[in-house]
């Protein structure tokens, strides 16, 4: 069965971040499958020569005008086009839509974790226009009548558009993140572990944890640099950590030095371009995060066999075994618990082990395995569809 797709997206590059590429490479991969594709986006670049290209305008600043005026034009455009689809699939905020991939989660959730105080909440709100339009704009798509379907990338976000949306079981399918096993694989291992501890300075012998991303209050780096503290004041435990992506070193190398860690042991590497370097040089891979709809770090080091630890607000601990490929702590404030982890973690040989059982549990999570899945999400979708202008 041949679909004709529209794809929506505010960029598609693979120069830009996440979101950016998955639309571009989602984009060639339906196009591989045989499918139709038009792309719908304000940037168009890198996607096959057979996907179609429709500009969507929008404002650049602020960013409140510009999520709002792309979402508005869209909806003008797509208006006398929807017809000739069998799947308007968005992947940022805007509708009308057959299908919405929740990739970022629920906001309001986010905001809820962030500023817990009711009072402040509802400040960060008016003072902060961009988290209203995200609002606005996520409560339409909960509404059936502006999208028919969403794709979470976990339970948790499924969990979440119930919570937030009273968005109905049958309305949401749920794809699991996927990874790239020709990068990400175990024998990263055996090709980098000891040349990229000798260009960092740490000893073969030192326990490394690795730690990757571009927000490290929201992600707990500092709930790790306690976990260290704790551990190395009462077992006399020393660990590094390889600290990958942007954010502000000289603040966080403070906060370090202020628990008693040595700046030596804090390993600042920036936007790393081959993160799987960092997961084979590391012991651990941990991202206590506040919030994350489904990690791709956390896949990632669990591809290249590494044992994992990250928090239930991670979507992606649902594809760990709790004490078996890794650990799920109660709270990304948990230093105690995560310390507590570490220090069983020392043992080598069940350490390897849960790095075996890691890559096992990941093993069937690929792209092409997310793609198979979400064009069969369309396919019921465009039945789903049928049914209802046949009930008509």
């Amino acid at each position: 069965m041949c679909m004709k797709i529209a794809l929506v997206n505010k960029k598609f590059s693979l120069s830009g971040g996440g979101a950016e590429r998955y639309a571009v490479d989602l984009t060639n991969a339906l196009l591989d499958h045989g499918h139709d594709v038009d792309c719908y986006g304000n940037t168009i670049e890198d996607v096959g020569e057979k996907a179609g290209k429709c500009f969507v305008p929008m404002f650049k600043k602020p960013g409140w005008l510009r999520i709002l005026s792309f979402a508005k034009n869209f909806k003008t455009i797509i208006k006398d086009r929807a017809d000739k689809y069998d799947i308007v699939y968005a992947l940022t905020q805007a509708y009308p839509a057959d299908l919405y991939f929740m990739g970022g989660g629920a906001h309001k959730h986010w905001l809820s974790l962030r500023f817990p105080n009711p009072v402040l909440n509802l400040i960060k709100r008016i003072v902060t226009p961009t988290h209203s339009a995200q609002l606005w704009l996520e409560n339409q798509l909960y509404n059936q009548n502006n999208c028919t379907a969403i794709l979470a990338n976990s339970n948790l976000i499924r969990e979440h558009s119930h919570l937030y949306g009273k968005v109905s079981a049958e309305r949401v399918f749920v794809v699991h993140n996927g990874v790239d096993h020709i990068r990400f694989n175990p024998e990263v291992i055996s090709k980098y572990r000891g040349v990229t501890r000798n260009e960092f300075g740490i000893g073969q012998n030192d326990f490394v944890i690795s730690y990757l991303s571009h927000n490290w209050a929201r992600k707990g780096l500092y709930t790790i640099f306690k976990a260290m503290s704790e551990i190395k004041k009462e077992h006399g435990t020393k660990c590094k950590i390889i600290i990958g992506g942007k954010g502000n070193i000289d603040d966080f190398t403070a906060k370090g030095i202020a628990l008693g860690l040595n700046k030596k042991d804090m390993i600042f590497v920036g936007a790393y371009s081959m993160p799987e370097r960092l997961y084979a040089a590391s012991d651990v891979s941990i991202l206590p995060t506040m919030y994350d709809p489904c990690a791709g770090v956390t896949v990632e080091a669990m591809a290249c066999g590494v044992p994992v630890i990250t928090t239930p607000e991670n979507g992606s601990h649902e594809l760990i075994k709790h004490g078996e490929s890794g650990f799920v702590l109660s709270g990304y404030d948990a230093a105690s618990e995560l310390a507590g982890y570490l220090s069983t973690l020392q043992n080598k040989e069940l350490r390897k082990e849960f790095g075996r059982r890691a890559e096992m549990d990941i093993r069937y999570r690929s792209f092409s395995q997310v793609v198979v899945e979400s064009i069969d999400v369309m396919k019921e979708i465009v039945e789903i569809k049928k049914r209802a202008k046949n009930e008509k």
